[in-house]
């Protein structure tokens, strides 16, 4: 999720799709896949495969400099435009994909009921508990490993993007 500086309403709802076809472009052209995007006046919600080829880093800085070049050089906002310098990101479980687009594609319906500042707090909320519950089972894991005798393993977990699930994702323990 990407924000707009200070969180100013810069994305006009009549040029709301041109951007969002622009940020399809870049996800696209860059060896990534788009599931789904909404621009709203004063952030952007994407959800993405991303390349192997690009960290999660890389790939957001590319989409956040691409698209404010393109909405400043067409004028698509009646101020200079530009994102904070942070986004938020989250992973979604395979099984989520088609719940999060839903829910991405229905953001103008959303927040006629909630503000875009009550939505990041309820997702902030709902991944801290998440990940608190994730560091028990890291935790559980890691006794067990100290205890097997095996040499060298990373942690890896994927978190759903479900505020109803109680669970903290799928834990993976691999060898490096």
């Amino acid at each position: 999720m990407l924000t707009t500086l200070h969180r100013q309403k810069l994305i006009p709802e009549k040029h709301r799709v041109r951007v969002e076809k622009y940020i399809t472009g870049i996800v696209n052209n860059n060896g990534s896949k788009l599931y789904a995007v909404y621009a709203n006046p004063e952030h952007v919600h994407i959800l993405l495969s991303k390349s192997p080829a690009l960290s999660e880093n890389k790939l957001v800085s590319i989409v956040a400099d691409s698209s404010a070049s393109f909405i400043n050089q067409n004028k698509l906002s009646k101020e200079k435009f530009e994102w904070q310098e942070s986004a938020s990101a989250f992973s979604v479980s395979k099984s989520d994909v088609n719940k999060v687009c839903k829910y991405i594609i229905n953001q103008k319906e959303h927040h006629k009921k909630i503000t875009y500042e009550q939505e990041i707090k309820l997702m902030l909320t709902h991944y801290q508990k998440t990940i608190r519950n994730a560091h028990r089972y890291i935790r559980q894991y890691l006794i067990i490993w100290a205890t097997t005798n095996v040499e060298y393993f990373s942690v890896r977990i994927n978190i759903p993007l479900s505020l109803t699930s109680p669970l903290p994702g799928l834990l993976a323990l691999k060898k490096l």
